[in-house]
């Protein structure tokens, strides 16, 4: 239950009192960030990967007046916890009065800015005892402590089944990764050998990901294409260990229930605008996307696309305004899951199988787009593409003689929504929503003009991000389809 790979922060200014508490996570190997709630101590940068945060109310300079004491406390909090840190648990050690555990609940469940899940109170008395205050270490755990500290963390996540699912998943891949790196076939008695070996063993498996041929360049290593390799090859070696883990906690979860159909929502002069996706009454399994204002609705589309045109035609100006926001605000929460799932960091020297590239080539990009009708002044928003497509084993085996690459045009989605989504005649392929420098994006590839060519044509273009395997087998199965069609001969009417 308890995360183990260092998200845990304690804020305590008596040493004496959080040494017992650190000391019992560490025998449980549990890595732990300590602060004394000084200031002048706090990182210079709040920190963004917090799940559970250790308070103490009675901090040192605390004043006998609750306003002044919990107004202390929340900027601690607000120096300590960025604002994109997700979702946290905050458990409070107090020994004052439930005043002060009510008072700073209300004043940070009324901030937007610090969101906790679960606020927790916790006695120091009912956790700790005092050993003797002559002692250099006064107090101590009493026992079941770590049992204890995990049933407040079950009652804070007793409706977040998912976050409980999530610090499982974090506490499986530190594990993997300790898995991995333990678990390397090298001399571990020796340090130079070991440092020899791994060496080794780094290189030949950058040499499978990418060919040698790839990695030595005028007789030099090029070490920033052996990282990339090297760092591609153990994310695919974790992810096998992560995943054959996994199945110890899928018992350990509660069921999986959509408890709200609200995906989006928001606020504007005491009216609440709803963006909800919520199923069909008369079709089990489908789903339609609504938007709601107050106790009105548009009718329930089941593509987001068409909801999006049907409130480009409202009249109602702050309506049309706060519904389109929604509306890109998901679909912009989509594009970085997607990306998340469908790609991953570009590599910055070379092409490798999957990478996509931004190439300045404006005849060739409006040559892609001739059949759409579209305003030439959107040009300078959109890019040409290359998709690089030569299989894996061409650069393993030392094969690889021209790039084989896949032209295509990227657009920022509502570009595509107004004006490219008839793209018909199985020509295109189109991806998912995905992002791109904070933009939700679409790229289309153009299957008819999927070329080859020689390597030294394309060193001026700029890396974007490379696909994941998946997605590469998936652009190149269309690509075959496309390619062996027989098509027929007819006579049309």
């Amino acid at each position: 239950m308890i995360p183990k790979n260092g998200t845990i922060v304690i804020v305590d200014d008596k040493i004496d009192e959080a040494l017992p508490l650190i000391t019992a996570l560490s025998k449980e190997n549990i890595s732990v960030k300590y602060y004394s709630g000084d200031i002048d101590s706090l990182p210079d940068e709040p920190i963004s990967d917090i799940r559970i945060l250790f308070m103490d109310l009675q901090l040192e300079g605390s004043s006998v007046n609750v306003d002044a004491d919990v107004g202390r406390v929340m900027s601690i909090l607000t120096a300590l916890v960025s604002e994109n840190n997700g979702p946290f648990i905050l458990l409070i050690w107090s020994t004052k009065e439930s005043a002060y555990d009510k008072a700073l609940i209300e004043k940070i469940e009324s901030d937007a800015k610090i969101n906790p899940i679960g606020v927790r109170s916790m006695e120091k008395a009912f956790f700790f005892e005092r050993v003797d205050d002559d002692s250099e270490q006064p107090y101590r755990v009493k026992p079941n402590f770590i049992e204890n500290i995990n049933f407040n963390i079950e009652k804070c996540l007793k409706d977040f089944d998912q976050m409980n699912l999530m610090m499982k998943f974090s506490n499986v891949v530190r594990s993997a990764e300790v898995s991995l790196l333990s678990g390397m076939p090298i001399d571990t008695e020796n340090t130079q050998a070991w440092i020899d070996e791994l060496s080794t063993l780094l290189f030949y498996m950058a040499e499978a990901e990418v060919g040698y041929q790839r990695l030595i360049l005028d007789g030099e290593i090029n070490n920033s294409l052996v990282n990339h390799a090297v760092l591609d090859v153990l994310s695919d070696l974790l992810n096998d260990r992560v995943k054959r883990s996994l199945s110890e906690i899928t018992e350990e979860i509660g069921d999986w229930e959509i408890r709200d159909s609200i995906l989006v929502s928001a606020e504007v002069d005491n009216v609440v605008y709803k963006l909800t996706r919520e199923p069909k009454a008369e079709k089990p399994g489908e789903y339609n996307f609504i938007y709601r204002y107050g106790e009105d609705a548009l009718p329930g589309y089941k593509n987001i696309s068409k909801l999006l045109k049907e409130l480009n035609k409202m009249d109602d100006g702050t309506k049309k305004e706060v519904g389109i926001g929604l509306v890109f605000d998901y679909v912009n929460r989509l594009g970085k899951i997607n990306s998340s799932l469908l790609t991953m960091e570009h590599c910055d020297s070379g092409k490798l199988p999957g990478t996509v590239h931004i190439r300045e080539d404006i005849n060739l990009m409006k040559e892609i787009l001739e059949p759409h009708e579209y305003p030439e002044e959107i040009n300078d928003q959109m890019n040409l593409v290359v998709l690089e497509l030569s299989p894996s084993c061409d650069y393993s085996q030392h094969k690889w003689k021209r790039n084989r690459i896949q032209p295509g045009v990227m657009i920022p989605y509502g570009l595509f929504l107004t004006h490219f989504t008839n793209v018909g005649a199985g020509y295109y392929y189109i991806s998912p929503v995905l992002d791109y420098n904070d933009e939700s994006v679409v790229i289309m590839l153009d299957k008819r003009f999927f070329t080859s060519e020689v390597l030294s044509d394309s060193s001026d273009d700029k890396p974007v991000f490379r696909l994941r395997k998946e997605m590469v087998i998936e652009v190149q199965n269309q690509l075959g389809a496309h390619v062996s069609r027989p098509g027929i001969r007819e006579v049309k009417p």
